[in-house]
Order: structure tokens, then sequence, then C-alpha cells
């Protein structure tokens, strides 16, 4: 028995202010702009945005940013396409491409165009956590078990507070027969979640175990 649905409750990180870049730049612009969508000024923060791009069109985090804006707004295609302007002005731009991947697979359903995005991510930072965790997710959509089971080792490998890596692996492991190792990673992940005060996820990995424990009872003759 597999958990139905289980994919789709499968951890995916709300973006957050974390995901623009807090460089040193020497646009009081760009820094105003970064401050107003800190302060939650999404609308205000776009339009400074947009002011400084129709001056300087190759600001490259400034693509970036009014990507993350964007996308907190619902605008999507504008988000897609932002990222996308990034990317092709900095190819190196790890985050562009994680970036694109995450709106790809969570708001379009594109799971292969995330799937390349997430790894070109990962070739450009092999240690990027969130990476692996997002393609992990790619390939659990995909079908692809033993894959996303390697991409949540690996965001383990990198962080091992990682909560919601333990909860996908967990999941992916139960889900291909692995009973032991996924109430073993459920349960990490559980006690990671109370410790950092996650209440919702800790509900989430509780819930997990008691439907483990309900599926292994139900088949025992």
């Amino acid at each position: 028995m597999k958990i139905r649905h289980w994919f789709n409750i499968l951890v995916f990180t709300i973006l957050g202010s974390l995901l623009i870049p807090a460089q040193a730049d020497t646009d009081s612009d760009y820094q105003d702009a970064l401050t107003l969508y800190r302060q939650g000024q999404l609308r205000e923060s776009l339009t400074a945005l947009d002011r400084i791009l129709q001056s300087n069109p190759e600001f490259v985090a400034a693509y970036y940013s009014r990507c993350v804006v964007n996308y907190d707004l619902g605008a999507l295609r504008d988000a897609l396409n932002d990222c996308t302007q990034a990317q092709m002005r900095a190819p190196d731009h790890s985050q562009a491409w994680y970036m694109r991947g995450l709106i790809r697979s969570q708001n379009f359903g594109d799971n292969q165009g995330s799937l390349a995005d997430f790894s070109r991510a990962i070739d450009i930072d092999p240690d990027y956590g969130a990476a692996y965790l997002k393609r992990g997710n790619a390939r659990n959509r995909l079908g692809d078990l033993a894959g996303s089971i390697e991409d949540y080792s690996q965001a383990i490998r990198i962080d091992q507070n990682d909560a919601d890596a333990f909860f996908n692996r967990g999941v992916a492991l139960f889900n291909s027969g692995d009973v032991a190792q996924a109430k073993s990673d459920l349960k990490r992940a559980e006690a990671l979640y109370q410790r950092q005060g996650n209440d919702e996820g800790k509900e989430r990995a509780s819930n997990a175990l008691t439907i483990i424990h309900q599926s292994n009872h139900s088949s025992t003759p």
C-alpha cells in the first residue's frame, strides 16, 4: 500500500526575504527597493525595481529581485520572465535557476522543466541543499522514487537539521517499500520540527507515522 496522493503533501518551502540577495551595492535605489520588500511593501518595491530596470536594463540582481517580488504578488508569468532575464545575463546565477524551477514546478506543473532548472542550480552550486530538496520533489512527481530519495539524502548531507528533507525522504522510502527506514526518517523529522517550533510540521510527521502504523497493522494476517 502506498500513501495516496502523498506527493501533494511533500514539503514545499515558502519563499521569504532571504531569497533576495542582501549584497552590498552602491545603488541606493536598489537598496531602497530591497528595504521596501522586507517591510512588506511589495507594490512599492516592484515600482522601484521597474524604475531601476528602465534606467539599467542589464542589472541582473534587480531582475532576480523583481522575480521574487512578482512571485509573492502572484504575477507568475512576470516572475518566470524575470528569472529568465537574470539567467540570460548571468548564466551561473544559481538562485535564478532555482527560483525558475520552483515556479515551473509548483505553479505550472512543468516537472521536466523544473528538473532541468534545479539540476542547473546544483551544477553551479553542488551544496545547494534547497535545490536538492526541490529536485527530489520533481523526481517524486515524475515517479522516480530512487532519484528523489537520492536527492533528499543529498539535502540531508548538506544540512542534517533539514526536517523537510527527512520528512520527504521518509514518505518516498515508505512508498518504495522500506518501512523501517521510513519510520526512522519520519521520527527524525518529527523531532526536528518539534525542536524548531514547527507545530504544523510535527503534526504532519506524526500523522504520517500513524498512517504507516495503520497500514502495517491492516496488512498483518
